[in-house]
């Protein structure tokens, strides 16, 4: 029987969930990974889509199967580990309210100096890489089949570019700047209410190791320290604090704290360097 294959990418967040959990769970030779370029819009193409319908990384195929959501893929590397960690709670399903996007949040703009910011960085160039990349697929023959798919993409990453490069209306600038100063909001108060509540005799939100709930949690924050200007892991709880306007907590302290010395997350975050 062929080893399952987790489809990844090093700089997607939700891909960092599986990855942290693999090495955790002890399933590095029991499970093969795939890269998918996200940047090149590889997760788009239509081979990946005959694969992967929902066109998102992480995914997994076992068995004929193909789990294409993260909680779907976590559960089932904890289903076939030997290694026994907490379930997930509400927490999990919390993390991944669209309140909370954390690929909305790196593209996310509250005013024109965040924009202009965004529009000089990495993000506009994210954007208009993968615009054009599925705007080949979508002309291809292949690509006809999953026009669905790349209608709906191409107008949102054209809308992002628009904004970026000046030419959105301004209800759809208003609207942005509306949609990213709520999704900041709710990472707030997860940051400063939400996770210091769910961690009771920590480090981890289940305990003394992490669970179901604490791999999510943990590629989310750390890419919080990304969006809040921390190009590293030493200087991302800083950064957070600066975004936040306020200490981080203590609990929120030592879970990352605790997660840096995982071997998990050494092997996802290399060098220290956030995504």
């Amino acid at each position: 029987m062929s080893k399952p294959t987790l489809y990844t990418f090093k700089l997607s967040i939700w891909s960092a969930v599986t990855d942290i959990a693999r090495v955790e769970l002890k399933l590095t030779d029991k499970i093969n990974t795939k890269t998918i370029d996200v940047v090149e819009a590889e997760n788009t193409s239509p081979d990946f889509i005959k694969i992967a319908p929902n066109a998102t990384l992480p995914a997994l195929h076992a068995d004929g199967k193909t789990y294409g959501s993260t909680i779907d893929v976590l559960d089932y590397l904890v289903k076939v580990s030997d290694v026994k960690v907490a379930p997930a709670t509400e927490i999990t399903t919390k993390i991944h309210e669209d309140s909370l996007d954390p690929n909305f949040m790196f593209l996310a703009a509250r005013n024109d100096d965040e924009l202009a910011a965004k529009a000089k960085g990495f993000q506009r160039i994210l954007v208009s890489t993968r615009l054009g990349k599925m705007q080949e697929y979508a002309a291809s023959s292949e690509g006809a089949a999953f026009k669905s798919v790349y209608d709906a993409r191409i107008e949102g990453h054209s809308g992002l570019l628009a904004l970026y490069d000046g030419k959105a209306p301004a209800e759809a600038k208003a609207g942005f700047f509306a949609a990213s100063q709520a999704n900041y909001d709710a990472a707030r108060a997860f940051i400063l209410d939400t996770l210091p509540a769910a961690i009771t005799s920590g480090p981890f939100i289940a305990g003394a190791e992490p669970g179901v709930d604490d791999f999510h949690v943990a590629a989310w924050l750390f890419h919080v320290g990304l969006c809040a200007g921390a190009g590293h892991v030493d200087e991302g709880l800083e950064k957070i604090g600066n975004w936040i306007g306020a200490e981080v907590p203590g609990k929120v302290r030592a879970l990352w704290e605790a997660w840096t010395r995982r071997e998990g997350w050494k092997s996802t975050y290399p060098d220290g360097a956030l995504h």
